[in-house]
């Protein structure tokens, strides 16, 4: 019996159950291998907007049904239809096509191979 004892400590409660929770802090991060095209700063009257684009070669639908299964979780909130809209505080998360054009831009654009746009904003205020 003991030893049953140490094998349900050691494989602890995930075992069988669904994915572990999301790291919040990290929740709305980049997806791994996104390559950085902005990081930009935007000051407003009363706030100021830091907001980095990346581009990544994955469609579009594979990184959106990665991240919207995060809304309710971390108190992320958002759209995930027609588009991909999150928020978690003062954080926003979007996607773009890469080849629509409809994301804010600067000097660096995505390359050929690249198929999604991925938008990350946070607002402080001043």
């Amino acid at each position: 019996m003991r030893s049953l004892v140490v094998a349900i400590a050691l494989l602890g409660p995930a075992c069988g159950s669904a994915a572990a929770a999301p790291d919040c802090d990290t929740a709305l991060a980049p997806p791994p291998g996104a390559e950085l095209l902005c990081d930009e700063h935007v000051i407003a009257k009363d706030s100021e907007i830091h907001w980095t684009s990346y581009a990544t070669s994955e469609p579009r639908s594979t990184v959106d049904a990665r991240y919207a299964k995060l809304v309710g979780t971390c108190s992320i909130t958002g759209t995930v239809q027609p588009d991909l809209d999150l928020a978690r505080g003062q954080q926003r998360f979007a996607t773009y096509d890469a080849s629509a054009k409809s994301y804010p831009g600067c000097s660096v654009s995505p390359k050929p191979s690249h198929r999604t746009v991925i938008v990350v904003s946070v607002m402080t205020k001043r």
